[in-house]
């Protein structure tokens, strides 16, 4: 029978001893490029390639929508709804 892995808590702690970023810069960083226009998903894509982290939610502790929710800059219908009414703007 195989070992199953589960994440822990520390997990956060790991994250920042080998980055030389803070979460409070990460969240200023959602921010603006939130006020520029980017999707939640796009902001994921840039942050990843930029500090080459996967889970931004392990560092942040929220998720990216959570923290432009808070701070009232959430798009105000959702990407799939957005997508869609593109696609059929476009049809």
């Amino acid at each position: 029978m195989g070992l199953t892995y589960i994440p822990s808590k520390s997990t956060v702690t790991v994250y920042q001893l080998w980055m030389r970023i803070t979460p409070q810069d990460i969240c200023e960083q959602i921010l603006e490029l939130a006020k520029k226009g980017l999707m939640p998903s796009q902001i994921i894509i840039y942050l990843q390639n930029l500090y080459d982290i996967k889970p931004i939610k392990n560092i942040t502790v929220n998720k990216i929508l959570r923290i432009l929710r808070f701070y009232s800059l959430a798009p105000e219908i959702s990407e799939d709804r957005h997508h869609l009414i593109k696609k059929a703007v476009v049809v």
